[in-house]
C-alpha cells in the first residue's frame, strides 16, 4: 500500500487509501507477489489483516495453484490489547488506530481453516507458537 503511494513505510496514509477499490488492488497485487514467489519456487509470507473472506481465498488459491501447502495463521488478542498496542507505536509502518481495531473487531472472526494464535503473549512466544504450528 505504501509502495502504491509512493511514500516511505513509515508515512501515515489516510483513509482514502483504504477504499474498497485500492484494497481489492492492494490485495490483488498481494496475491501476485505471493503467487510469482511461490511459481519460482521460494516459500512465501503473505502478511495481511485478510479480513475480507474474498482476499482469505485469493491468497489461499495462490498455494492450491502452486501445488503447495498453505498454513494461515490468525493472531488474536482481546480488543483492550490491540488498542493498547496501535497507542504505543512510534514511526510505524502501520496506520492501524483505536478506530480501525474497533471496526475490524466487530467486522472480523477467524477463519475457519486458519490457525489462531495467542498474540497476548510476548513477542517472541507468539512467534515460537507460530514457528511450532508451522513445523
Amino acid at each position: 500500500r505504501k509502495r502504491r503511494f509512493g511514500v516511505t513505510p513509515e508515512t501515515r496514509l489516510g483513509s482514502e487509501s483504504y477504499t474498497p477499490e485500492v484494497n481489492r488492488d492492494v490485495y490483488a497485487a498481494l496475491v501476485a507477489r505471493t503467487s510469482a514467489t511461490l511459481a519460482a519456487g521460494y516459500s512465501a509470507i503473505a502478511d495481511a489483516v485478510f479480513a475480507d473472506p474474498e482476499h482469505r481465498a485469493a491468497i489461499e488459491q495462490a498455494a492450491r495453484d502452486a501445488a503447495v501447502p498453505f498454513a494461515g495463521l490468525w493472531l488474536q488478542a482481546p480488543p483492550e490489547t490491540l488498542r493498547a498496542r496501535v497507542a504505543s507505536r512510534l514511526n510505524d509502518a502501520s496506520d492501524a488506530t483505536a478506530k480501525v481495531i474497533d471496526r475490524q473487531v466487530a467486522n472480523t472472526t477467524a477463519p475457519s481453516g486458519w490457525h489462531v494464535l495467542d498474540a497476548t503473549t510476548p513477542e517472541d512466544e507468539t512467534a515460537a507458537s507460530a514457528n511450532a504450528y508451522l513445523a
